[in-house]
This record gives C-alpha cells, sequence and structure tokens, in this order.
C-alpha cells in the first residue's frame, strides 16, 4: 500500500514525522533519507473513508 491513515498527534517546536518502527517495514522506510507527506482529510467522506478503508489496521497484509 502507497497510502495509509493514521491518527496523528502534534509535538510541540518538532517539523518532523515520526512513525511506529513496526509500520515501517510496509511503507519501506529504512531510514536512508526516506520521505513522506501529510495529507489531511477535510471532508466527513474523506475521513471515513479513511477509517474503513486505509486505517492501518486495515493494511497489514500478511505474507
Amino acid at each position: 500500500m502507497s497510502l495509509m491513515a493514521f491518527r496523528a498527534r502534534m509535538i510541540p517546536d518538532s517539523y518532523n514525522i515520526r512513525i511506529n518502527p513496526f509500520v515501517s517495514a510496509k511503507f519501506n522506510a529504512d531510514f536512508d533519507g526516506d520521505e513522506m507527506n501529510i495529507f489531511y482529510a477535510s471532508s466527513y467522506s474523506s475521513k471515513a473513508e479513511c477509517d474503513i478503508l486505509l486505517a492501518i489496521d486495515k493494511c497489514i497484509l500478511l505474507p
């Protein structure tokens, strides 16, 4: 999956994106200069779509 939904938490005085190391394999994030982007779900329908289809617990597939 190239798009997954997270519930974000703001950290004061920080401009970094922090992710749980357990989900880094899904993004192929090996922390060697990888880039991630943030998108805000602005409508109720897009928030529901994120909760139903794109939530991280729905995107984890076992091989």
